[in-house]
């Protein structure tokens, strides 16, 4: 928010448990610190007056990745509000959603997987067989984090350390040599240090506690961000450039963005329909770029040939290609170069891409979702397409999100998990014979009495 400086005094971190976000809020457009403010319905945290030109906020139960809302009205004059958006880095992921498959990781470090299993990726066995219901992981334990790519899969433990499996053509493990399919998980060349993974189509990125990017697979596109010829690279190296003060990052089909910490945005890859958002769609960039029109963002996300934004006072931004309505500007034109506004987006604090969808997390627990529909990814009992955000069914209380190909997975305060949209291969996780029936809203994945880790 302009003329707003939040700053954290202490930040008690502690996976799976309660944690603390501890600071100071001041600027001319903050709570003024003359009256006494109380959170309301759906806040979090409380906020209390200073002597000095600043107001005090604690806000419990935060986790890495999440997004917080601080919305307060005065005592003394109700009709004075504030909302301010808090975002403690780097996002890590209990739940992701690859091409066919999905991964999550569970209460006790363990990690599920189900869907297609033709490239190894779901990490149980070497029978490379469709699971229509979670099956674990071999031999993964202390997961902190998962990222599903199209046909590969990466887990990040507690010691920094990341493993990876499944499709290993274009060196997307890491491991130094590109094999065809490794089904067991085999660790990534990096010795330690590692905070946040993602990846897609057949690269990965992780970023280390010093807030540097590796990457390692694919770079038919720049996505490897070394600045470097297009050569494929199953050793990991640095992203050109990126210096150390990188908090988040994310991958793309073919493209990839990095949060940094002062809110602005660094962007590399492939750029043919404007996804890079640096204003013209140039064919690549092999090293990352700043777009210099975005400023105070807190989460990102990154679809086929499409990208968002979630901006400090939960609003989002979109740029890209546009064929399929998934920047959510009503527009649906071929591509937009520079961002663009969503429509009727307002409080939001998590985001996800899909190859042409997307779905957003609102601050009341319910979902919105935009763009292609043509197997029910959006989750509203349809299969039209929707250049504006929609409501995805009756889906409440959710904590967090995650979007495949063509399909979507929702996350429950309780562990449970919620999926709709393409079944074919059972990547929806509700078990029977394939191919399985396509969900148009949102039903339970069968997790047993597993349950997933909630951010």
């Amino acid at each position: 928010v302009t003329g707003v400086t939040v700053t954290a005094t202490k930040v008690a971190m502690r996976e799976a448990a309660s944690s603390t976000l501890q600071g100071l809020i001041t600027g001319t457009g903050a709570f003024d610190p003359s009256l006494s403010w109380a959170i309301e319905s759906g806040g979090i945290g409380t906020l209390s007056a200073t002597t000095g030109a600043s107001v005090v906020y604690t806000a419990p139960n935060v986790s890495a990745g999440k997004v917080v809302r601080i919305t307060a009205s005065s005592v003394q004059d109700a009709t004075k509000k504030r909302t301010l958006f808090v975002s403690v880095n780097p996002m890590r992921g209990s739940i992701s959603a690859g091409l066919y498959h999905n991964l999550a990781l569970t209460t006790d470090g363990t990690v599920m997987s189900w869907g297609d299993d033709a490239r190894g990726q779901l990490g149980d066995d070497t029978n490379f067989a469709f699971k229509t219901s979670p099956v674990f992981v071999a031999g993964l334990t202390n997961v902190v984090a998962v990222a599903a790519g199209f046909e590969h899969s990466l887990a990040l433990l507690e010691n920094g350390t990341v493993y990876a499996w499944g499709l290993d053509s274009e060196g997307q493990l890491g491991n130094g040599a590109p094999l065809v399919n490794q089904a067991l998980k085999m660790q990534a060349q990096i010795s330690g240090g590692v905070i946040a993974i993602a990846a897609n189509s057949n690269y990965s990125l992780a970023l280390t506690s010093g807030g540097q990017i590796i990457s390692w697979g694919s770079d038919d596109y720049g996505q490897l961000g070394n600045a470097g010829t297009n050569t494929d690279n199953p050793s990991t190296g640095s992203v050109a450039g990126a210096q150390n003060n990188n908090v988040a990052i994310v991958a793309g089909a073919k493209h990839a963005l990095a949060l940094q910490a002062d809110g602005t945005v660094l962007t590399w890859g492939d750029n043919v329909a404007g996804q890079l958002g640096v204003g013209a769609a140039t064919p690549q960039q092999t090293a990352p770029i700043q777009i210099t029109s975005l400023q105070n963002i807190v989460a990102l996300s990154a679809g086929f040939e499409h990208s968002l934004a979630l901006k400090s006072d939960g609003t989002l931004l979109a740029w890209g290609r546009d064929l399929e309505g998934q920047l959510g500007d009503s527009t649906a034109l071929a591509q937009q170069s520079t961002p663009v506004a969503v429509q009727g987006s307002s409080e939001i604090i998590g985001i996800a891409s899909g190859i042409y969808h997307n779905v957003a997390l609102k601050a009341d627990g319910s979902l919105l979702s935009w763009g292609n529909n043509d197997q029910k990814q959006l989750g509203n009992a349809s299969t039209v397409t929707q250049p504006v955000p929609v409501s995805v069914g009756s889906a409440s209380g959710i904590v967090a999100v995650s979007a495949g190909s063509y399909h979507s997975v929702a996350l429950k305060p309780d562990g449970t998990l919620l999926a709709w949209g393409w079944n074919a291969i059972g990547q929806l996780g509700l078990g029977g014979s394939l191919p399985g029936t396509d969900q148009g809203t949102p039903v339970s994945v069968l997790l047993g009495t597993n349950r997933i880790r909630v951010p």
